[in-house]
């Protein structure tokens, strides 16, 4: 079903009468739920975007949406830590492994 029907049915009126406030608020629920989907698809969905743990399952019977877990949410709400994608984050780590690596030197293991 597309937007404009799912509009038509919610106001019983055509999506020109809808409000531009109420079309944005389904548009961004809508793009919610696709990138749930999506995170769903490749296998991401549970996992938080910013530190790359396992988003806590009663966030997600709440909010099926959720994209961090509570602490990350909780310190994006209060400013504490800036939000980062978590490709961004995964980066840093290996970063961090291929530095703890070249420190360690060869592997005499074979």
């Amino acid at each position: 079903m597309e937007i404009e029907q799912l509009v038509d049915e919610a106001q019983g009126g055509s999506v020109d009468d809808a409000p531009e406030e109420a079309i944005d608020v389904v548009d961004l629920l809508l793009d919610q739920v696709e990138a749930a989907l999506g995170r769903l698809d490749d296998g991401t969905y549970g996992t938080c975007t910013t530190c790359t743990g396992t988003i806590e399952d009663h966030l997600l019977a709440e909010t099926p949406t959720a994209q961090e877990c509570a602490a990350c949410a909780s310190d994006a709400r209060t400013g504490l830590v800036e939000p980062r994608p978590a490709a961004e984050a995964l980066e840093g780590v290996i970063g961090d492994v291929a530095g703890v690596a070249a420190e360690a030197g060869p592997s005499t293991e074979e």
